[in-house]
């Protein structure tokens, strides 16, 4: 009698979270971007896992990130981080100027009305307890980078949300 209810239960279940999830991806909408452009002329773009981002002032914003540039990690390759930081304005990438106080990545990041908070990450030297603020300057066409309070801890791996100008944090090691 047990597992006819932990079935029924799993059953049910799984028919409410897909009718939700049919009713969330109907309202999408999904654009094709163009590929980030690449640190260096005539290579080939590698893409970063960990980046972090969102938009300010209908910028977006796309900032560090890590990869194998020497080969894949079964082939001995080494993992890589940087502190690069891209924009994408009228469909096209470019590369910031301004870059990230350290190589990062695998941090939380969201999006807030004075600019993209990055908190936490990680790169070679460990995981980050910095949090700061990247803010798109329209009069230099360029970011600000804004330093906020560390975090108690240092985390990485983490989600972040915003909701009534609170910024949460979950999750991550």
């Amino acid at each position: 009698m047990q597992l006819n209810k932990t079935v029924a239960s799993l059953i049910i279940t799984f028919l409410f979270t897909s009718w939700l999830t049919s009713q969330e991806v109907s309202q999408l909408q999904m654009t094709d971007l163009s590929s980030l452009p690449t640190a260096d002329a005539g290579e080939n773009s590698l893409g970063y896992a960990g980046m972090m981002g969102g938009a300010h002032h209908n910028i977006v914003i796309a900032g560090g990130g890590a990869n194998f540039p020497a080969g894949l990690p079964w082939e001995g390759g080494a993992k890589e981080w940087y502190s690069s930081i891209y924009l994408l304005e009228n469909d096209s990438w470019r590369l910031s100027a301004t870059t990230l106080p350290s190589p990062l990545a695998y941090g939380a990041s969201v999006s807030t009305g004075d600019g993209v908070l990055i908190i936490g990450g990680d790169n070679k030297e460990g995981v980050s307890n910095k949090v700061f603020l990247l803010s798109y300057n329209g009069a230099n066409n360029d970011l600000d980078i804004i330093a906020y309070p560390d975090l108690p801890e240092p985390l990485a791996y983490t989600a972040a949300v915003t909701s009534d100008g609170y910024v949460y944090v979950a999750g991550g090691m």
